[in-house]
């Protein structure tokens, strides 16, 4: 089910926590990330920020809820179309919060992909 046959689970401790990725940019140009996640039971609110700035999704909203209290979900959610130089960006993904009855907090990341726009 998950690309590659695996899925990278990070389990945040507390709000405010980061997971940081590598992002290699080809060419410089108008490019638009996306990030693949499981929707789950034990899921949260994630903002994201790219070399270490805010970054908006593509409807503008600061973060996205990735709780589904009923089943597993896989979405794709895209970020915030911009100009990116050739070279290495980080993209971090910032723990904001999860509901009450979530306990032990994951997010499931599947993938992570650039398109030219």
């Amino acid at each position: 089910m998950w690309a590659g046959g695996k899925l990278l689970a990070w389990s945040p401790a507390k709000d405010g926590d980061r997971k940081e990725f590598k992002i290699p940019i080809q060419s410089a140009g108008k490019q638009q990330i996306h990030v693949a996640f499981v929707l789950t039971a034990q899921s949260g609110n994630v903002a994201f920020h790219l070399d270490g700035k805010p970054l908006q999704l593509d409807n503008k909203e600061e973060s996205i809820d990735l709780y589904c209290p009923y089943r597993t979900l896989l979405r794709s959610i895209a970020l915030m179309p911009g100009e990116l130089e050739a070279g290495s960006h980080t993209l971090t993904l910032e723990w904001k919060a999860a509901p009450g009855r979530v306990t032990n907090p994951h997010v499931g990341i599947d993938f992570i992909w650039v398109q030219r726009r």
